[in-house]
């Protein structure tokens, strides 16, 4: 958003709780100015508008009230942006899984197709090492998040949802309630609007079948003959659901395709880093629900058949780490991965929850297969990789990224 208001002329400041040189530094060099701690002093008298993250009201209550009190317009951040996508044919990625994936695959054909979109992803293109694509069409892409229902403020003319499984336990206790929010998202549509997903996923069906909107099923598009930078089963899914989207906007399909096979991903989403001292290869992966988990290994070891992979992974969320226990378990256990380390749960909006940890689900692990380790301290944890190991991913939605560029500078 602060580069989508840059680009249209407005003077763009923020504030962010600590710093992070790969996602702010860029902005600091379009001549955003950037505070690194609540002060209520740094937002200018004459300032227009305040968008808040969701984490803000939570972590910083105080501050976040004077900010309200401050008499100028607030909004939070799933509110500004459906402000923007009322000025658009506006295209909504969602789904549980492979949202950032899609919605980049998409801007990447349309942007090839001469369409020239706009877009917003959730993580930064390597193409371009920016989360924004600046367009001069009428098309906007967006990924739109069901956290705390955010994809409902936004106003869209096509919906492409790639899954629906349960997750965000603290918003959706039960997977009915996430599907129900889903088909509100299918119902806001236009009479005239499009909704795009997948018979296969059985979750996302229950949910459309019988949507009284143009519904289209993106797993009838033949991939087998598409070769993707990006490894995996799930990002053929994602390729898919992409190739029908922009099909809707009429990019013919075999051009998609075509586009897609110079298509080089997203950050953090099993991202190269780089070698260690001694060549062992170094990745990083943003997933961290069981689902994408066994999605993102069974593609490494698509990948790398017969090497010795091991993976560093950081639960992220006392709340998920508890409600799917079970299936971090059967994930792990299950998988073909030859080491697996786990750090300590990473909290982020959460109080700490000492009925669950990484500990306790290491033993659990073990129990079925003696594979798994814990490593208390993220710093030291290049101590207990298999020296024999090829291949070390680093995987969680949380810090555990750090580790990946501690890996390699070393």
């Amino acid at each position: 958003m602060a580069r989508l208001y840059v680009s249209r002329g407005y003077d763009v400041s923020g504030t962010n709780d600590q710093p992070s040189p790969k996602t702010l530094s860029d902005l600091e060099k379009l001549g955003v100015v950037v505070s690194y701690q609540p002060d209520i002093d740094v937002i200018a008298n004459d300032t227009d508008l305040v968008v808040y993250s969701n984490a803000w009201p939570k972590n910083y209550p105080g501050y976040f009230d004077e900010v309200q009190n401050l008499g100028i317009k607030v909004l939070s951040y799933p509110e500004a942006l459906g402000e923007i996508t009322k000025e658009y044919t506006t295209v909504a990625i969602a789904g549980t899984h492979g949202k950032t994936t899609t919605t980049a695959m998409v801007l990447h054909i349309l942007t090839k197709a001469g369409i020239s979109p706009s877009g917003i992803v959730g993580s930064l293109l390597s193409s371009t090492g920016s989360n924004y694509v600046s367009g001069t069409s009428n098309i906007l892409v967006i990924e739109a998040d069901e956290y705390m229902k955010a994809f409902l403020n936004h106003h869209p003319a096509i919906v492409g949802v790639t899954n629906i499984d349960h997750d965000h336990h603290d918003i959706y206790p039960t997977l009915d309630d996430m599907k129900d929010t889903f088909r509100q998202l299918g119902e806001n549509l236009p009479e005239i609007g499009t909704l795009i997903c997948s018979t296969l996923d059985q979750n996302s069906w229950d949910t459309f079948e019988d949507l009284q909107r143009n519904l289209i099923d993106y797993s009838a598009i033949d991939v087998d003959d598409l070769n993707l930078l990006v490894p995996g089963q799930f990002n053929k899914r994602n390729a898919q659901l992409a190739i029908a989207v922009c099909s809707v906007l009429g990019v013919l399909e075999q051009n998609s395709k075509k586009y897609l096979e110079s298509f080089k991903g997203t950050w953090r989403r099993q991202e190269y880093k780089g070698k260690t001292k001694s060549g062992q290869l170094v990745y990083d992966d943003y997933a961290h629900h069981p689902t994408e988990i066994s999605a993102s290994l069974a593609g490494f070891r698509e990948m790398y058949p017969g090497k010795k992979i091991t993976v560093v992974f950081q639960p992220h969320l006392y709340s998920r780490t508890r409600e799917l226990f079970d299936d971090f378990v059967e994930v792990f256990a299950s998988s073909s991965i030859d080491q697996i380390i786990l750090v300590p749960v990473y909290a982020a909006r959460e109080a700490v929850d000492e009925s669950v940890s990484s500990e306790v689900l290491v033993n659990k692990i073990n129990d079925i297969k003696d594979s798994a380790i814990f490593a208390s301290d993220i710093g030291k944890v290049d101590k207990e990789i298999n020296p024999n190991s090829e291949v070390i991913i680093t995987m969680g939605a949380g810090d555990i990224t750090s580790l990946s560029d501690m890996l390699i500078k070393d």
